[in-house]
């Protein structure tokens, strides 16, 4: 009787349900105790909701990706400490470059995305809505240009995976590349993906500016996992069974 209990319970184990149990996160704008910068703290805003993730993964074979930091982790870089839960966002983390929505006004633009597998040319990414291709650089930074103005920026795809040209319509979900490990034209970088979503924010002096993706990355790998989005009123509410 013991053997057929676990037999049903096995059976009846919804698709998904292993990387769902799994999932991890630290709130929006928290990082972990090793990064660097000063974090734009309690901004829980999906600045872009409704968006496939942006890597392809199988959830219901128990995969899953991690959002972390690119500089500050261990070495080596296919090291399971890296692929471990929790999240952990990376905008505003310690860079030099000017960002508006940064405490400091300079800082990461985005946020870095450890691929499924630690391997080169392997993980697919896709388009996070529809839209069209505005830029592919030599150097592997693809350009997507979404609904109501949004820009995102891939970087450090494969040169040779890359499947989209400038001009070209593109649907949500569709495959542009594969994760590659590309810095300035050369393999300088670990296997990941730099995303940014850039925008114009509302009011006076309305200007585009880099925007955090966090809390819309959260949102949309709850949704690929078969977890419920927790959105209301365009801001991401804590779960406490899985944010930190």
């Amino acid at each position: 009787m013991i053997r057929v209990a676990i037999l049903v319970l096995l059976c009846c184990v919804a698709p998904g349900a292993l990387a769902a149990d799994d999932f991890r996160y630290r709130a929006p704008g928290a990082f972990a105790p090793n990064q660097q910068g000063q974090p734009r703290a309690n901004d829980r805003r999906v600045y872009a909701p409704d968006i496939a993730f942006p890597i392809r993964f199988d959830p219901a074979s128990g995969e899953s990706v991690v959002l972390n930091s690119q500089v500050y982790g261990k070495s080596p870089q296919c090291a399971a400490a890296n692929y471990a839960m929790p999240w952990s966002d990376t905008f505003c983390e310690a860079r030099g470059w000017p960002m508006g929505m940064c405490p400091n006004g300079k800082g990461h633009q985005g946020v870095d995305i450890r691929p499924v597998r630690c391997r080169n040319n392997d993980s697919e990414v896709v388009a996070v809505e529809d839209g069209t291709i505005d830029r592919v650089t030599a150097h592997t930074t693809i350009g997507l240009v979404g609904g109501q103005g949004r820009h995102w920026r891939y970087m450090h795809v494969g040169p040779a995976t890359v499947l989209v040209r400038p001009g070209q319509k593109v649907r949500k979900g569709q495959v542009l590349a594969r994760v590659s490990n590309i810095l300035s034209g050369i393999p300088n970088t670990t296997y990941h993906l730099h995303l940014d979503l850039s925008g114009n924010i509302a009011g006076p002096g309305s200007r585009n500016v880099y925007l955090p993706p966090y809390s819309s990355l959260v949102d949309a790998y709850r949704r690929s996992v078969g977890l419920p989005s927790t959105v209301v009123n365009g801001d991401l509410v804590r779960d406490p069974g899985h944010e930190l």
